[in-house]
């Protein structure tokens, strides 16, 4: 699976130029706006982290493919390219299990194996 993101790069006319934007600049941007919104205190590392803008989309998108029944084993090198991973393991950092998730899983499972013999 090395070197699967450039697989799922956009075609340069599909992409919008951004500045080069360092990353310390980047998480003291979010820091500050979470400062702003009474998240975060104003010292301190208690609060929400950037950090947790990519677990929260990890899982929101897994949980949204659950829902729509797709194949979860063919869209996770979508899922890891597009949060700049390599592979796979890279991205499991971001999979935390929900109860909507763990529910979801659950009833795929149940009506996959339903009826099958030595099965409720």
């Amino acid at each position: 699976m090395a070197g699967l993101a450039h697989r799922f790069k956009p075609a340069a006319s599909q992409t919008v130029p951004l500045p080069n934007l360092p990353v310390n600049r980047a998480r003291d941007t979010i820091c500050n706006l979470y400062r702003t919104a009474g998240l975060k205190p104003a010292h301190g590392r208690i609060g929400p982290r950037p950090y947790d803008l990519r677990h929260t989309f990890a899982v929101h998108r897994l949980t949204r493919w659950y829902r729509q029944g797709v194949d979860l084993h063919g869209r996770l090198p979508w899922l890891s390219a597009y949060l700049g991973h390599v592979n796979l393991l890279g991205t499991e950092t971001y999979l935390n299990a929900t109860p909507e998730l763990l529910a979801l899983a659950g009833d795929r499972f149940r009506r996959r194996y339903s009826g099958r013999k030595g099965t409720p």
